[in-house]
């Protein structure tokens, strides 16, 4: 799963690449219904193309969908209500024989998780277009019982935390636990469990669109620069790779006076003002402001409520809780921040790394070895082995 909103930095490239926001096309092909009340038209259209059965779209009715999307648009509860937003849902599920299609539509539906898609719904609809195409899971939303114990099936590549912890749902070993307790006493899996419903019961628009707007050009800018940054470290360009780092400091220094104006009259946005991936975003720009610690300091007290509630990832929160520390020249909880130096990986001063991992995992993040191992892996480096914990 590609994501719309770009997450992707050098210091947070063990966990945002996956969450990174795709360049929007000059001439989109599918967009949201922009319609503010049922057009009974296109719901009529969109309910007809929903076939018999359970298969796959056949290529007729597939290429009918596509028209539709382009011709209505995605379908939200204002413009088609439940039925409608379900309808889609499931003829997106069915239209497997196009890859790329689900990916695209998969992509633009995410922008509406918690307006009026289903958080977990979104995440059970991805996860199984990714394991039609022989993917793994992403969100470890498909179960199995087996000598009736229930896990993830197909089981994935690794614990879905980070994906599970950006949603707002509960790790996984809750989730589990608490539908394993509902068996073991003699009850059952429901619907809302094997295929839940995509659209939420009530539509709830973003408070702050604009601001949302305002927040994706300022990421936009950000990553786009640091991605050309890292390419040219990849190359072993150091005279393009400095030049863009002059760039990155005047527009990280341009993008904190942004965020000080948005914290003078918002507080730190919720995801009800910009939705979960702005507020992630948000968070995002602030970990670039390590010129002014005492600032990112006050930030990570504003943030501090999201991440209690679960409308912030605790992942970020840890990364910025670090930054704060080390800023204060005090030793690092969770090893989010790194150095790399003569092509190593290592993480910087560390307290208690004993129990590191322990920390890390209440804050849904896996082990700092296997973090230091994706970092290492992305930048084409090696881990420093420094016998410290990490």
């Amino acid at each position: 799963m590609k994501a719309r909103w770009k997450l992707v930095a050098c210091a947070l490239l063990a966990w945002a690449s996956a969450w990174a926001q795709a360049q929007t096309p000059a001439e989109p092909r599918y967009v949201i219904s922009k319609a503010d009340e049922v057009d009974r038209a296109c719901l009529a259209r969109l309910l007809a193309l929903v076939p018999d059965g359970n298969g796959a779209l056949d290529p007729i009715r597939l290429e009918q969908f596509k028209q539709h999307l382009r011709t209505c648009g995605w379908p939200g509860l204002p413009s088609a209500g439940r039925q409608g937003v379900d309808a889609a849902g499931q003829l997106l599920l069915r239209s497997s024989a196009d890859s790329a299609f689900q990916e695209q539509v998969i992509d633009l539906v995410q922008e509406r998780v918690g307006i009026d898609i289903d958080a977990f719904g979104y995440a059970w609809l991805n996860d199984t277009i990714q394991v039609q195409h022989g993917r793994p899971q992403q969100f470890g939303t498909l179960i199995a019982a087996e000598g009736g114990t229930l896990g993830l099936s197909p089981k994935p590549e690794r614990t879905p935390r980070f994906w599970r912890d950006f949603l707002g749902l509960p790790p996984v070993e809750e989730w589990l636990a608490g539908l394993q307790a509902a068996l073991d006493a003699g009850g059952s899996l429901d619907a809302a469990v094997l295929s839940p419903p995509l659209a939420m019961g009530a539509y709830r628009p973003l408070t702050e669109p604009e601001l949302r707007r305002r927040v994706g050009r300022m990421v936009n800018r950000d990553q786009d620069l640091r991605g050309e940054a890292i390419a040219a470290m990849r190359q072993g360009d150091e005279e393009r790779r400095k030049a863009l780092d002059r760039q990155i400091e005047r527009i990280d220094a341009e993008n904190r006076a942004s965020l000080r104006d948005i914290f003078d009259r918002h507080g730190f946005p919720t995801p009800e003002m910009i939705g979960r991936d702005g507020v992630s975003s948000v968070f995002l720009l602030v970990q670039h402001a390590d010129d002014d610690p005492v600032f990112q300091a006050h930030a990570l007290a504003l943030a501090e409520p999201l991440m209690q509630r679960r409308d912030l990832s605790r992942q970020q929160y840890a990364m910025l809780a670090d930054r704060v520390l080390l800023a204060r020249d005090q030793p690092q909880l969770y090893g989010t921040q790194y150095k790399v130096e003569q092509g190593k990986v290592a993480v910087l001063p560390l307290t208690d790394p004993e129990n590191v991992d322990a920390r890390r995992a209440r804050m849904a993040m896996g082990t700092l070895a296997s973090y230091l191992d994706t970092v290492a892996r992305q930048l084409g480096a090696t881990v420093e082995s420094t016998g410290s914990g990490n």
